[in-house]
């Protein structure tokens, strides 16, 4: 990035535009956003979300980028193409109504491969519908050049983003901190039970903090309680008070750790097969089982962990569908993470994300058959 854009610039803003933003944000940092220019590549259902919500932030520029064309599999969820663009660029057929929700941003389209020239023209650079091979080369030149990287992805009622500001990312103003988060390998059955995490990933509490389990197998009694104080016991412990009366605890529930393994399986499924696994086929899933099943055996210590074949499953038979309400909840949340890339404002997500919707799903997803999925 040639520019140092972490200061703010000299110029104005129009204030009457934005001045509910500039209440939240300042204006300093609504003028560091002013300044920066910002690439979303990828215009599917997920990728417009984003690009909208990019628009109306008030950056300098928005590149919409694509090298695909659009499908009528886009006409479920990408709302700004219609039939009669089917075939065309999708960049350049979303590109009029995207311009359009704020005249203040010019918007363009891009069609041509990503190489180092292109990154090296933004301050933030968006994949939203990429090969894995693809998120690593373009996140190897951002961060040689010190350029904002995140992707952001869906397949069914799964998600995922990944933000890495590079080594020299400076957030101005901390405000909003997100809390801290550490994965728990035993919790003691005690009078003041201890909690303790893996060797290799210091927790970073301190005694008084109160904190919040999740996705705990066994010792259920915690899962989604209030908040518990703590006592900090070393940089691996800490203990919660009496669980004597608790279950034994079995291990961490695992399902971020799941999703991880799937999300970087489905692109081996799809480059291996050259498509996706298809919907509620059960082959297609025994063998993405197969796949994630192969890449859990290859980590070592604390990252090896219990696969729910049910869960793996399901993003099997999901992973084809792009539905329209995931992509609007994730295009909103990682248009926030430009705004904070952009703006130095607020903390911003750290790595990685996952999310999933399983609970919009039938209760036994194995009574789908495969011609009633496609019907």
């Amino acid at each position: 990035m040639a520019d140092d854009e972490n200061a703010a610039p000299e110029g104005e803003i129009d204030e009457s535009l934005y001045s509910r933003q500039i209440f939240v944000l300042g204006k300093e940092a609504m003028m560091r956003m002013a300044v920066a220019n910002v690439c979303i590549s990828g215009m599917g259902g997920l990728g417009v979300e984003i690009a909208k919500n990019v628009c109306l932030a008030g950056v300098k520029t928005v590149t919409l980028h694509d090298e695909k064309p659009v499908t009528w599999y886009d006409l479920n969820s990408q709302f700004y193409v219609k039939e009669n663009q089917v075939g065309k660029n999708r960049a350049e057929s979303c590109l009029g109504l995207v311009s359009e929700l704020n005249t203040y941003v010019p918007t363009t389209a891009s069609t041509a491969p990503i190489d180092e020239a292109f990154v090296k023209k933004f301050r933030v650079m968006c994949l939203s519908d990429n090969s894995f091979e693809e998120q690593v080369r373009v996140g190897k030149m951002c961060r040689d050049n010190k350029i904002i990287f995140i992707v952001a992805e869906t397949k069914g009622a799964f998600g995922k983003v990944f933000f890495d500001g590079g080594e020299d990312f400076e957030c101005v103003d901390q405000n909003g901190e997100a809390p801290l988060i550490a994965p728990v390998i035993n919790i003691s059955k005690a009078e003041d039970g201890m909690v303790t995490c893996p060797d290799d990933n210091r927790h970073g509490f301190e005694t008084g903090d109160h904190v919040a389990f999740t996705e705990i197998k066994g010792m259920t009694e915690l899962n989604d309680r209030d908040p518990i104080p703590i006592k900090v016991t070393g940089p691996f412990t800490f203990t919660i008070g009496n669980t004597m009366g608790f279950s034994e605890y079995e291990g961490p529930g695992g399902t971020v750790s799941q999703l991880h393994l799937a999300f970087q399986s489905i692109h081996k499924f799809e480059a291996d097969k050259g498509q996706l696994p298809r919907p509620y086929n059960r082959a297609d899933a025994e063998e993405f089982l197969g796949m994630v099943n192969d890449l859990n055996d290859a980590q070592s210590g604390g990252a090896k962990g219990e696969i729910d074949p049910g869960l793996i499953k399901t993003f099997a038979y999901t992973s084809r569908g792009c539905l329209a309400p995931i992509c609007s909840l994730l295009g909103s949340f990682v248009g926030q993470e430009v705004m904070k890339a952009c703006s130095g404002k607020f903390n911003p997500l750290n790595q990685f994300l996952y999310f999933d919707a399983t609970e919009c799903l039938p209760d036994d997803v194995e009574t789908i058959s495969e011609d009633s999925a496609a019907a």
